[in-house]
């Protein structure tokens, strides 16, 4: 099955090369690398002998031998992404020959970025002073992160609520970008709020503890410059091998931050020490154990450990529905995703238990972490195939929305491409984690970010030239 898996991959790259496109890279761009990297090549590393990789599960699950009709599933689910992508470009736009021309630029791009950067400030002050200072937080971020810290269920408290807010600093960030990198002309007060919220960026990642989030920031902000700099002047031809050495430098660093970011926020714990005894500790982790590096086996370990659960997921998935140990929910995950967003104290009655939990239990057989099933066995367990075919067009279509969109916007807002890259990756999250709640409890800042963004342009710019 290996082979199979690795002739698609040959065809989706292919497809990636030779497809027309407006600029380098899409939304489809990205999901077509978002698809190799944790469906095909993690079915390729389980399937191939000589490679011997025990995946993460192994213990409770044993080999996660592919099967003929997972590949039909996996593959069906791409070819509806695609159709539902294409679909949608091909649909009559209201936004055709529409140009967003703003009367007081500058002004809304400061009024944006100075109330989500205010409201990650107070929610970063609010979130601190529970646990006793910025200092402590971070210091116990990866405790507090794993739950462990002296009792505290984040999940369902305040707390967490008060947090999620904290990000907002991010998508200041990506606004003011957009104009210092995009537009060049910027005033001392633009500046000023773009070092503000870039320094408050920093501190969130710090608090958060998360790896995902620090990989997405920075690959916001290299595709970003380069949707900017062609943006600003079309003259600008972007060379493709301009363009290979970012995806090269991108997959660098990403590999860096997935295997040494865990033990550098573990190694934060001893900083009441010194910051001596954080670089002995950050030493320790990272040469040691799980995180250790000493061959081309421990890279392809490390790389599928952390990219392999939706591709078992997806293979669990189908077992399960099949045999009829798991009933299909279809598609209830979303209605109990809007109500996870509120903390469980104000709330008289439990949570559901949400798809990840199910999909965890059918993998461990207990609770014991949590396991996202990505987009594909989401479908399955709402729906079966069906399911598949549906939430697959569905996310494909929303892809394609986002193209046409910004297709419209970015000739002359020239702020928006930092933003463009950002939505393309809550686009992808929405599909690739497979759990609505998640989605939601992650992206909801966005969502209202990006609302008030286009209701914004609507209300600023010229009369009639954003229609939706």
């Amino acid at each position: 099955m290996a082979f199979f898996y690795f002739v698609i991959m040959l065809l989706i790259i292919s497809f990636e090369i030779i497809r027309r496109k407006k600029f380098k890279f899409d939304p489809l761009s990205f999901f077509n690398g978002y698809f190799i990297i944790y469906y095909i090549l993690p079915a390729i590393i389980n399937n191939t002998p000589f490679l011997n990789h025990k995946n993460r599960y192994y213990s409770f699950v044993g080999n996660v031998e592919a099967s003929i009709y997972g590949l039909l599933v996996v593959t069906t689910s791409y070819l509806m992404v695609v159709s539902g992508f294409y679909f949608t470009l091909k649909l009559k736009s209201k936004w055709k020959n529409i140009r967003v021309t703003l009367k007081n630029e500058e002004k809304f791009v400061k009024l944006i970025a100075s109330l989500f950067l205010i409201l990650s400030l107070g929610s970063l002050l609010a979130y601190t002073s529970i646990f006793g200072g910025l200092f402590e937080v971070i210091s116990n971020a990866n405790s507090i992160r794993d739950q462990s810290y002296e009792g505290l269920n984040e999940e369902n408290s305040s707390n967490a609520f008060v947090k999620r807010f904290i990000i907002a600093a991010n998508y200041s960030t990506f606004l003011l970008a957009g104009y210092v990198v995009g537009i060049k002309r910027t005033n001392k007060t633009i500046k000023i709020i773009f070092i503000i919220s870039l320094v408050s960026s920093i501190f969130w990642f710090l608090i958060h503890a998360g790896r995902g989030a620090l990989i997405l920031f920075i690959i916001t902000l290299i595709f970003g410059s380069l949707r900017a700099k062609v943006n600003t002047d079309y003259r600008i031809n972007l060379k493709q091998s301009e363009l290979t050495k970012k995806v090269i430098f991108t997959v660098i660093i990403g590999f860096i931050i997935i295997n040494y970011a865990r033990p550098f926020f573990m190694s934060l714990s001893m900083l009441k020490y010194g910051l001596s005894a954080v670089y002995n500790a950050f030493i320790d982790y990272s040469s040691s154990g799980r995180y250790s590096i000493t061959g081309m086996e421990d890279v392809i370990r490390v790389f599928s450990n952390n990219t392999e659960y939706k591709y078992i997921s997806t293979e669990v998935a189908i077992n399960v529905v099949n045999s009829g140990i798991h009933q299909m929910s279809f598609f209830g995950d979303f209605a109990g995703a809007f109500i996870s967003v509120i903390p469980s104290s104000f709330l008289w009655f439990s949570k559901p238990s949400s798809i990840e939990y199910f999909n965890t239990i059918y993998i461990m057989g207990g609770h014991y972490t949590q396991i996202p099933p990505g987009g594909i066995a989401y479908g399955y367990y709402s729906l079966s195939i069906l399911g598949v075919i549906i939430f697959s067009f569905i996310t494909g279509m929303l892809g394609g929305k986002i193209e046409k969109f910004f297709n419209y916007t970015l000739s002359e807002v020239k702020f928006m491409s930092y933003i463009y890259v950002s939505t393309i990756f809550v686009w992808l999250d929405l599909f690739f984690s497979g759990e609505p709640r998640h989605f939601i409890q992650r992206e909801f800042v966005y969502l209202f970010f990006f609302m008030m963004i286009y209701y914004g342009l609507k209300k600023v710019g010229e009369p009639n030239t954003v229609k939706s």
